[in-house]
């Protein structure tokens, strides 16, 4: 049963995908919301296994086929559905389905409504492969997928040129473009002051966001963006779009 819960949603991106231009728009979205909600309850079924008939074992293991053999380096296109990963894959299918369910209304109007669930299936998909991935070859697949989805769904809207123009008013007419140099170089300075007075706080919630240790948030992340702050701060007012001429294949401008 594992295998469904990733091959699902894979399917739904398949189908919109390449024939969706040709299904009417709410068959689309409620298409691809179903193969979500299909691995949702996949994901129950064999959770509850997991629990009861199989405490023992403690994980479901499924192999795809080998990846990558040289000498002793071996990698498996491989899942695994333990506890830990069966929790992440209920919230990345239980919330998806929600969010699928939601942008069927949301995205009624839009004529490529059946690109924009393709590219919803696929971000689960990818997400799926990133927390069941059983070796970091397959996490890092699932993490550049997800990677991929947010572009593509981010720049969803790309032919609304109106968009793009909203945003270089807000440049052009804002009070950032208009302000001194040595303004702006107080002002950065100020949000570095800012992070060094709230080091503490901000070092906790990076741990709480992403799980790093807090140590390393604390004692590394923090002060390297209190630095960079201040080292932008200082080019503000700083003539700029001048080559240096330094020794060696190099090119280098402020």
């Amino acid at each position: 049963m594992l295998e469904w819960i990733i091959v699902l949603p894979l399917l739904g991106f398949l189908i919109n995908g390449v024939f969706g231009s040709i299904i009417p728009k709410p068959i689309a979205g409620w298409l691809g919301t179903a193969f979500v909600f299909g691995s949702f309850v996949v994901t129950c079924f064999l959770f509850s296994d997991l629990l009861s008939a199989l405490p023992a074992k403690g994980a479901v293991y499924l192999k795809v086929f080998t990846f990558l053999n040289v000498g002793n380096f071996h990698v498996d296109i491989a899942f695994q559905f333990d506890r830990l990963s069966a929790i992440m894959a209920l919230i990345i299918t239980g919330i998806g389905t929600l969010i699928h369910a939601y942008s069927i209304s949301y995205m009624s109007d839009d004529d490529s409504l059946y690109k924009f669930f393709s590219f919803l299936n696929l971000f689960i998909f990818s997400m799926l492969v990133l927390v069941l991935g059983s070796n970091f070859v397959m996490m890092f697949f699932g993490w550049e997928g997800v990677g991929l989805c947010s572009y593509l769904l981010i720049g969803f809207w790309f032919k609304n040129v109106s968009f793009g123009k909203a945003a270089r008013k807000a440049f052009d007419e804002g009070p950032w473009s208009k302000m001194p140099a040595s303004e702006r170089g107080r002002l950065i300075h100020k949000l570095a002051d800012l992070i060094e007075k709230n080091a503490d706080e901000l070092a906790a919630l990076e741990t709480l966001d992403n799980g790093k240790p807090y140590s390393d948030a604390r004692n590394i992340d923090v002060p390297l963006a209190i630095k960079c702050y201040r080292y932008y701060a200082g080019w503000t007012d700083k003539i700029h779009g001048k080559t240096i001429p330094i020794d060696g294949p190099f090119f280098c401008y402020t």
